[in-house]
């Protein structure tokens, strides 16, 4: 009895990939039948997923050729793979094998489906904003929002807001200053955003 000759595996096993490997490459390679059905959309560049970064400055593909050939080559790859996991086991080269079809998948899978969306803490992003700028008087606060919320918003509308009560006041004395963060959730509110 031997070791599993996938990295970082070190299960023994009479063959060349031990059990839990086998069963891992059998959920690759379930994924391949939905994959090559959905490649040739992506091939002949009916339907497909830009990465993000991938369009030239004037609009346009970076690649303007008819079909997509690295999305050809993955279909005809994967393809090819036509048995079991647990046929591979007994290869001598099975662990290079199995390898060579998750890259597969994973790039077929990028093709198809597209990146994973990344993940916005919301909460995270509105308290950094609440620490980072102080409470401002109007005639701040509005060149503030404009240059880093890239909204317009008038002298007016915050005076209205604050006589509704929609918007308090920090300080009442002199001027009166306002969080941005408020001003920003109360024009979100009144836009309907």
């Amino acid at each position: 009895m031997s070791t599993c000759t996938t990295p970082d595996c070190e299960n023994p096993t009479d063959l060349y990939l031990c059990g839990q490997c086998v069963s891992d490459l059998q959920q690759w390679i379930d994924q391949i039948p939905l994959l090559v059905e959905n490649l040739p959309a992506v091939v002949y560049r009916i339907s497909q997923t830009k990465p993000i970064g991938s369009m030239r400055s004037n609009g346009g593909d970076a690649d303007l050729s008819p079909i997509n050939l690295d999305a050809l080559q993955l279909q005809t790859n994967l393809q090819m793979v036509d048995r079991e996991a647990s046929s591979y086991a007994p290869m001598e080269d099975a662990a290079k094998q199995a390898w060579l079809i998750v890259e597969w998948v994973q790039k077929a899978d990028l093709l198809v489906n597209g990146p994973e969306p990344e993940w916005v803490n919301h909460r995270e992003v509105r308290e950094r904003i609440e620490n980072q700028a102080p409470p401002m008087p109007t005639r701040q606060l509005i060149p503030w929002l404009r240059k880093n919320a890239k909204i317009s918003i008038k002298g007016k509308d915050i005076r209205n807001w604050a006589a509704r009560g929609k918007l308090q006041p920090v300080e009442r004395v002199g001027q009166p200053t306002y969080w941005p963060h408020e001003v920003l959730a109360v024009h979100r509110e009144t836009k309907g955003e």
